[in-house]
């Protein structure tokens, strides 16, 4: 083989090996990013869903409180012996609860409306 043709074969496997070298780094890169976007991600839904866990359970504990609220009330209706005075008291407390809250409704409004 002549020098010249050797030098140019060189050359050229050298600016082949630069360009596989170039292209090579892009790709480690850019799987380097992607590997990065999916961790946060999985990050961001582990978060998300631990938050709807959480928000669930308080939910249940919420439910779990008045159930035994109403097991504590049942409890004391099949011991009382007035169980007529029994049920006017729940009547009462609960139409002093539900007028409460339609107070604290009023309130609210009043509050949004502007004062003249």
């Amino acid at each position: 083989m002549s020098p010249l043709l050797c030098s140019f074969t060189q050359k050229s496997a050298c600016i082949e090996i630069k360009e596989s070298e170039k292209i090579f780094t892009e790709l480690i890169q850019s799987i380097e990013k992607i590997h990065t976007e999916v961790i946060e991600l999985i990050g961001a839904n582990e978060k998300a869903a631990v938050n709807q866990a959480e928000g669930l359970m308080k939910k249940l504990e919420q439910e779990i409180a008045e159930l035994r609220r109403r097991n504590t009330e049942l409890k004391q209706l099949s011991e009382t012996e007035d169980h007529i005075h029994f049920l006017q008291l729940k009547k009462i407390a609960a139409y002093t609860q539900y007028t409460k809250g339609d107070e604290d409704e009023e309130e609210k409004e009043n509050d949004k409306q502007p004062v003249w």
